[in-house]
């Protein structure tokens, strides 16, 4: 019966209860509240991808600023087969509900660096073709969000015919 409906509460140090829910084999994860992981951001994301990206443009590399379950991953992969994705996800337990409660395999998942936004933008190099900015603290949007240093750090990564979503 789990398959059809399983709810389990796990706690995380920095977000508090995250709460986990399987309806019909899909896992949607919430905090504070809010929805962290579930078919209306995966559809909101599958929207932006078409509507604000040119059909021929290509990624080599993406940043995802926020990464919770990770099931927009596919979404990426199925527009940018080939690219390399990069995520930051400030909280360690949703990493490892990621790996726990979204079977995939291996070479699907992003290269995760736990950490603030704020600490790990200013050591990362290279450009990227794509940054994907989804970071959040429960049912707002995260403090990093609003600091120019953030936005900076964003422009000095960006290719320069890259975009921001």
């Amino acid at each position: 019966m789990s398959w059809l409906f399983e709810r389990k509460v796990v706690e995380s140090p920095v977000q508090g209860p995250i709460v986990c829910t399987r309806r019909l084999g899909t896992w949607e994860v919430s905090t504070g509240g809010l929805g962290q992981s579930n078919d209306y951001l995966r559809g909101l994301w599958k929207t932006a991808l078409h509507r604000w990206l040119p059909a021929a443009f290509q990624a080599k590399r993406i940043l995802m600023l926020g990464l919770a379950l990770g099931d927009t991953l596919p979404t990426y992969k199925k527009r940018f087969p080939h690219a390399h994705i990069v995520a930051i996800e400030i909280d360690p337990t949703m990493v490892q509900l990621m790996r726990e409660l979204s079977p995939r395999r291996d070479t699907d998942y992003p290269e995760v660096i736990v950490g603030d936004v704020t600490d790990v933008l200013p050591r990362l190099t290279g450009t990227f073709d794509l940054i994907i900015v989804d970071i959040f603290d429960g049912r707002h949007v995260a403090k990093a969000a609003s600091l120019s240093s953030t936005w900076e750090q964003i422009h000095r990564l960006l290719a320069p015919l890259g975009y921001v979503l």
